[in-house]
């Protein structure tokens, strides 16, 4: 049987990002900082969430989601390398990728891909019966 191939949701956000960045046709300013939300809480105070927040909220689930998928699969995938390798190239090469949240997404796949790769090697490690050596 065929494998399908697991597209990261990190590469959605990268994406939704670019999506965001690439047509800000807001009047107010800069697109993620439009506000999204507006919440009034009991101490009376205002809680606003714009979009460049809730892309970080979304990355955040996503992040938690691609863990759990990493528990799961017996074999990794090169597809988030791939996608952390175009976070970087876009982070370095084009200046509307030059905010916090941007190199935050960043940030966010790189730690998933190391922990990925840790993870594996741990894997491997336990399979081979290489992590009790005993002194």
């Amino acid at each position: 049987m065929k494998q399908m191939v697991r597209i990261p949701l990190f590469l959605y956000l990268f994406f939704i990002y670019n999506a965001i960045v690439f047509a800000e046709q807001t009047v107010s300013g800069f697109a993620l900082e439009t506000v999204l939300y507006r919440f009034s809480l009991p101490s009376g105070a205002t809680l606003v969430i714009n979009i460049g927040e809730s892309l970080l909220l979304v990355g955040l689930v996503a992040w938690y989601a691609e863990w759990m998928r990493l528990q799961r699969a017996a074999s990794g995938s090169r597809l988030p390398v791939l996608v952390a390798l175009l976070f970087l190239l876009e982070g370095l090469l084009v200046a509307k990728a030059a905010t916090a949240i941007f190199y935050t997404l960043l940030l966010m796949d790189l730690l998933l891909v190391i922990a990925a790769y840790s993870q594996a090697l741990q894997r491997t490690r336990r399979d081979l019966g290489l992590g009790e050596i005993s002194g």
